[in-house]
């Protein structure tokens, strides 16, 4: 798996584990994470910077299993049905079974998450990407599919609704890769075959 995927999987659904003295903060954002699993059903805009280079890549998430990723390259629908690929404009249904290029967005993997994070605490108020959020800062150690990594995450969750909003996390001791994640519960999500 490469490095920027596993990034995301670290923080995209990463929630929480700290001390009694931030267990406030701990709860709030266990409870944006529960209210996105709730909710069943959202849009990530997701902007990767690894190695010098940025890519970006927008996905739907149909909770449990339905994902329908597009970047400029390419795009892709995973259903549990089977796989779908768009080359050269015309969709091809993949021979193989791909949904595990999409564990780390599933509702499993938020609550494995959960058990990874640590030192969270709640750092201002202010408008985010349209929200009147509180934001919040965590740390991730652990292994995600099966890739040992250590993150710093700022997350902001819309005060009116209680959802994520933004993410933004750096990882690497060495070098810095960093992501940043715009969340939208707004767009109606409805992921079938292509036709």
């Amino acid at each position: 798996m490469n490095r920027p995927l596993s990034l995301l999987c670290c923080i995209a659904f990463a929630s929480l584990g700290a001390d009694a003295a931030l267990a406030d903060a701990r709860d709030e954002v266990v409870a944006a994470w529960q209210k996105t699993l709730d909710h069943g059903s959202y849009r990530m805009r997701m902007e990767v910077e690894s190695r010098g280079r940025t890519t970006t890549q927008e996905m739907d998430v149909q909770l449990p299993s339905s994902f329908h990723m597009r970047s400029p390259d390419s795009e892709m629908i995973l259903l549990p049905q089977g796989t779908w690929m768009r080359v050269n404009g015309n969709w091809m249904q993949m021979p193989m079974n791909m949904s595990r290029m999409v564990e780390a967005y599933s509702a499993e993997a938020i609550e494995e998450g959960k058990r990874g994070l640590a030192e969270v605490e709640r750092i201002g108020e202010g408008m985010v990407e349209g929200c009147d959020a509180v934001s919040y800062r965590y740390t991730t150690r652990g292994k995600f599919m099966g890739v040992s990594s250590d993150s710093t995450t700022e997350m902001a969750v819309c005060k009116d609704s209680g959802l994520p909003r933004q993410l933004t996390s750096t990882s690497g001791k060495r070098r810095k890769d960093s992501v940043r994640i715009v969340y939208d519960f707004e767009t109606p999500i409805d992921i079938r075959p292509p036709r």
